[in-house]
């Protein structure tokens, strides 16, 4: 028997939560269990009902705080928050918060689904929470080691630095090195934490305490 993923979906939109709920019943094995507009409504539908996913709306006042009481209530409950616009420092916050995804609106209706499905099958690629362009996703192996990752101390610091929103050039003046050694570094810092692009270094970074 297939699984179905029960979902609470809360956004203030009407006509959004509309249009979800459409698209994830016709997947035929996801299933909206619940609605809400306000975080007040989120925590508590995921307290009682303790669905597989919430699927939470950024624009809700008080996101980040919910997606943690929602973790610390019901830590089985992957939480995904949905966004009009990726910024890398907003990412980086929503997955620190416990977040599992942090995903733009206009994610293709597929790549929602298929990421819905494999964050919620253990034998399945994991998501690592974070589209690579609007239009892409990418589905990798999430990563059981916390500690350093491989990252000599240099490359910790130019992680962090990255996850304070520093520019190359900006962290190469910081460290005194040149903005192409910067350039290097981040190249291997993305292929030892096996993502493609900065904002899911810092993301899974933050998310795995490998910096603070």
């Amino acid at each position: 028997m297939t699984r179905v993923i029960r979902t609470v979906l809360v956004d203030g939109l009407a006509l959004v939560r509309g249009g979800v709920r459409t698209l994830l019943h016709g997947a035929g094995d996801i299933s909206v269990v619940a609605e809400g507009t306000t975080a007040e409504e989120a925590l508590q539908l995921a307290t009682e009902l303790k669905p597989d996913v919430l699927l939470l709306d950024q624009g809700v006042p008080g996101v980040l705080q919910t997606v943690r009481t929602v973790k610390e209530r019901n830590a089985a409950c992957e939480v995904v928050v949905l966004t009009n616009l990726m910024h890398p420092t907003d990412t980086a916050r929503v997955m620190n918060a416990g977040a599992t995804g942090y995903v733009c609106k206009d994610i293709p209706p597929d790549a929602l689904i298929e990421m819905l499905r494999s964050i919620c099958s253990p034998g399945l690629p994991q998501w690592d929470g974070v589209p690579h362009r609007p239009f892409e996703f990418a589905a990798v192996a999430r990563r059981s080691r916390v500690g350093g990752h491989g990252l000599t101390a240099r490359e910790l610091d130019i992680l962090t630095e990255l996850a304070s929103g520093g520019t190359d050039q900006e962290i190469a003046e910081k460290l005194l090195v040149g903005e192409g050694t910067v350039k290097t570094h981040v190249r291997h810092i993305l292929h030892k934490l096996g993502v493609r692009n900065r904002t899911a270094a810092i993301a899974f970074a933050l998310r795995t305490r490998v910096i603070d």
